[in-house]
């Protein structure tokens, strides 16, 4: 009963509704008349003459050329401005000053004289490298989350 009552209700509101439009069609109508469109006409299209390519029996810019001669090799002036790559590396190179660093700081104070033992610098360089990768993990998880 009451659900009945209440679809009635709503009906009767809805058609109750209707708008009142007649004002909003005039006031359109007054600017549509008032309103002078400056429509420009379309330009004129130009026809061009068909193109030939006559160039189709030539190499293509983007296959790679067939003369696979090896190109030649300037040879090596030896002098001091030019460095040795084949040379062996030092061990700051090999290593960075953070590894020589924390190798001293674990053998004791700073002050002290210490035995040096180069076998010893690639385990403080992989305790950096391992610190280095924990300290980015978090990052990244702290920066996901």
């Amino acid at each position: 009963m009451i659900r009945s009552f209440l679809s009635l209700l709503i009906i009767l509101l809805v058609t109750g509704c209707s708008p009142k439009l007649d004002d909003l069609h005039a006031y359109t109508q007054s600017v549509k008349e008032r309103a002078q469109p400056q429509i420009e006409p379309y330009p004129e299209f130009k026809t061009h003459p068909p193109f030939s390519y006559s160039a189709s029996a030539l190499r293509s810019p983007f296959d790679r050329p067939k003369n696979n001669a090896a190109p030649v090799a300037k040879a090596r002036v030896e002098n001091c401005l030019q460095p040795n790559f084949q040379r062996p590396k030092e061990a700051l190179e090999a290593y960075g000053v953070d590894a020589f660093r924390l190798y001293e700081m674990f053998m004791g104070p700073l002050a002290d004289s210490k035995p040096w033992n180069p076998r010893d610098v690639p385990g403080s360089r992989r305790f950096l490298d391992r610190l280095w990768r924990l300290r980015a993990d978090a990052l990244l998880e702290a920066g996901d989350s």
